[in-house]
């Protein structure tokens, strides 16, 4: 689902009235509040259409009797969501291998870097910001 998440192109979904509330707030959850469009018995005489943000919408879903078919349309990922889910990808790994406490900053660094073609001294700096955010917690064995 991150995969979709990333998604730079407008995506567009069917859902069944009993099913609607629930995938909106799986989109809040997994892709954030995003631009969307509920249109509601699409090219029937009731048809019915709501802008906005997917909280707002949600909202609105709230007074309403929710009955026919819906068809949401979402808006793409813009360029800084796409980075945020990158960064929160090699942040959990780096904490990953932080915890295996077998590799240093440097060396974390450098595979990752080579690994996922990343500037070696920004890879370097988030892996040293996220040690010393986590707390060294390997075990230091004194003299």
């Amino acid at each position: 689902m991150k995969k979709v998440a990333q998604e730079a192109r407008v995506m567009v979904f069917y859902e069944a009235p009993r099913r609607i509330v629930s995938m909106l707030k799986d989109i809040l959850d997994i892709f954030g509040n995003r631009q969307l469009i509920l249109l509601r018995e699409l090219t029937k005489v009731y048809e019915e259409i709501i802008r906005g943000p997917v909280n707002f919408i949600l909202e609105e879903l709230k007074s309403v009797n929710i009955r026919g078919e819906f068809t949401v349309i979402v808006e793409g990922a813009k360029e800084d969501i796409k980075n945020h889910c990158q960064d929160l990808d090699l942040q959990k790994e780096i904490r990953a291998l932080l915890n295996e406490g077998n590799l240093g900053v440097r060396s974390i660094a450098t595979l990752l870097s080579e690994t996922h073609g990343l500037d070696y001294r920004k890879t370097y700096k988030k892996v040293l910001a996220l040690k010393n955010k986590t707390g060294n917690k390997s075990i230091v064995k004194s003299l």
